[in-house]
């Protein structure tokens, strides 16, 4: 696969994830759409409030030689809230030991190289303790409908967790598998694959950078 587009963002909730889909609309060929999740996505009723859909398809088309002084305008309203980061880009964004890095490759992921003392203890040890809300459900529906609706195939793709926190916790093992079975039943009544890599790969620590 040359060609992937990549609408998944760090600390996003099903809702939010949803909203995006609208973008898909511009790319028509468009085969399939994968969704990376784990149930902490699930748990939080997070959404883009006035998110404007067209405002941002229309920035996405407008090539790279318009100069367009709306878009200008809205940057430069947020100038102050930005103005820092040039000065801490490299050490901040650049860097593949911190969760911020934004080196992504070909594929669209950035790659961490989070190891030994660069490991952040509390998102390594402790385990979750959110529960899924049906809103976020709601949305996983509402998006499998959509996908199915403009012919695409779905995929939705569980993500591992660190396998001694599932032992030892009760709850995020219980949580799992209804999360499991939740998330399969919807994607499965709209003609989508449902892929548990949990289950299926059982990774071991040297691959997690936390949880």
């Amino acid at each position: 696969i040359k060609h992937v587009l990549n609408l998944s963002g760090f600390g996003l909730s099903t809702i939010q994830s949803s909203q995006l889909l609208d973008l898909i609309s511009l790319f028509p060929n468009l085969k399939r759409v994968i969704y990376s999740t784990q149930f902490p996505d699930f748990a939080y009723a997070l959404k883009f409030n006035d998110i404007n859909i067209e405002f941002i398809k229309n920035y996405l088309t407008q090539g790279k030689s318009q100069i367009n002084l709306e878009y200008i305008f809205y940057t430069y309203k947020h100038f102050l809230e930005f103005y820092d980061k040039p000065l801490i880009w490299k050490e901040k964004y650049l860097s593949n030991n911190v969760f911020d890095f934004l080196g992504f490759d070909h594929t669209g992921s950035a790659p961490l190289q989070i190891y030994g003392d660069d490991i952040i203890k509390k998102r390594w040890e402790t385990p979750h303790s959110s529960i899924p809300i049906d809103e976020n459900y709601l949305a996983l529906e509402k998006m499998a409908e959509k996908i199915n609706k403009d012919n695409i195939n779905f995929y939705l793709v569980i993500q591992p967790y660190r396998k001694p926190l599932v032992a030892q916790s009760t709850h995020v093992n219980k949580t799992m598998k209804t999360f499991h079975n939740k998330t399969k039943d919807i994607v499965l009544s709209y003609g989508g694959k449902h892929l548990n890599l949990h289950q299926t790969i059982q990774l071991d620590d040297k691959y997690f950078a936390d949880r």
